[in-house]
């Protein structure tokens, strides 16, 4: 069956995004095409998928090839960009202590972590963890590329 084929006949999220995430059923994007004129690039994913996250870490120095000087998430909370904004100087400055970066990325994923829940459920909290150290991930691969990273989404009532 076609990747086409196959996706119209699953109605299921889990089933689509593991589907997608199979190296042989992805589809070759030509990133390049922004060639540093378009104004916006938009990508969605299913919250708990690695797929498209990891797809993301892979095509930073595409993006950053191509002209790409802000990358804008609306997972990420406007109350946070004081401490992207931080953690983007921190990488950028060469003579930066190594410790007070991590610090920062401790705290990046924390941050995740906590917006989701705390689950009293082990298995769950491992899954909320590692997927908070994919999101600061992407941050990572966003600012190691000289890109700054923006957060768009209103504050989370505390």
């Amino acid at each position: 069956m076609s990747a086409c084929g196959y996706l119209a006949s699953t109605s299921s999220p889990p089933e689509i995004a593991q589907f997608l995430s199979l190296p042989a059923n992805r589809l070759d994007v030509n990133y390049g095409l922004h060639n540093g004129n378009a104004r916006i690039i938009c990508m969605g994913d299913w919250h708990v998928g690695d797929s498209v996250k990891a797809e993301f870490i892979r095509i930073m120095p595409e993006l950053k090839e191509s002209g790409l000087p802000h990358l804008a998430f609306e997972l990420w909370s406007t109350d946070m960009q004081p401490l992207l904004s931080r953690y983007h100087a921190l990488w950028q400055d060469s003579a930066a202590d190594r410790s007070d970066i991590e610090a920062l990325q401790n705290k990046l994923v924390e941050h995740f972590y906590h917006v989701w829940g705390d689950s009293k459920v082990k298995e769950e909290q491992r899954e909320l963890r590692a997927m908070a150290n994919k999101l600061t991930n992407m941050i990572d691969a966003a600012v190691a590329n000289g890109i700054q990273v923006l957060a768009i989404e209103p504050a989370i009532p505390q």
